[in-house]
């Protein structure tokens, strides 16, 4: 049995391709909406394009593992930052600090928010500890690991596929071929499961990746200052 939700989406996916323009803005045709040209990153992290198939599009939203086990390193730092500061430490942090109106003699309620200058002391400090605790976690990696992955969402313009896989993408060429990699899983042509049968990024791989990082990290900050 079909399902008319999904039906009426694909439906709705051709029309909108039919009545709204196509901006392909690569030789091939497809869109690449960030730039790929020297002089290029050691890894790669994350990156997408658009494409067409079967007169529908499809965005494709590939995030390398290492990119993944960054994500959740900061999660975790987050999580055990937030849990281990009291009430007014979270307010200073958020920059928001409660004005009280009494209701009696021990009820007050919040009436309004104060913004802290950004150059607070105490903010400042806050926010130090927690940069130290986080670079303190991706020196010395986390116990977590990262399996490729593949899921599709669908909305009423377009297929989102959010792919996990452990491929460079640096040039543009390496979007060509991710965009190829997308177009085969999206006709079902291959998984990751039959791509990467036993990939698995954990704390080995992060650690020694840590030069790299540092290497790209310092091209950026260089591309920065020039631009």
């Amino acid at each position: 049995m079909k399902n008319k939700r999904f039906e009426m989406l694909r439906r709705k996916m051709k029309q909108y391709h039919r009545n709204q323009p196509w901006h392909g803005n690569s030789p091939r045709g497809d869109y690449i909406p960030h730039l790929y040209e020297p002089p290029y990153r050691s890894l790669s992290y994350w990156s997408d394009a658009q494409f067409v198939l079967n007169r529908r599009r499809v965005w494709v939203f590939h995030v390398h593992p290492r990119t993944a086990y960054q994500d959740e390193i900061e999660r975790q730092v987050f999580d055990q930052y937030w849990q281990a500061l009291s009430d007014g430490q979270r307010d200073w942090w958020t920059n928001k600090i409660p004005t009280y109106k009494k209701l009696g003699r021990s009820r007050k309620k919040v009436v309004s928010y104060r913004l802290l200058p950004e150059t607070d002391e105490a903010h400042q400090r806050l926010w130090q500890a927690f940069f130290a605790q986080q670079d303190a976690a991706e020196r010395d990696g986390i116990d977590y690991t990262v399996r490729p992955s593949a899921h599709i969402e669908v909305s009423a313009d377009s297929h989102m596929l959010n792919l996990v896989a452990p491929v460079e993408v640096l040039t543009m060429d390496d979007v060509y071929a991710l965009v190829d990699l997308a177009r085969r899983l999206m006709k079902r042509e291959t998984t990751v499961r039959e791509l990467w049968p036993d990939y698995v990024y954990g704390r080995e791989h992060w650690l020694a990746e840590r030069e790299l990082r540092d290497r790209d990290h310092a091209l950026a900050a260089q591309l920065h200052n020039h631009a």
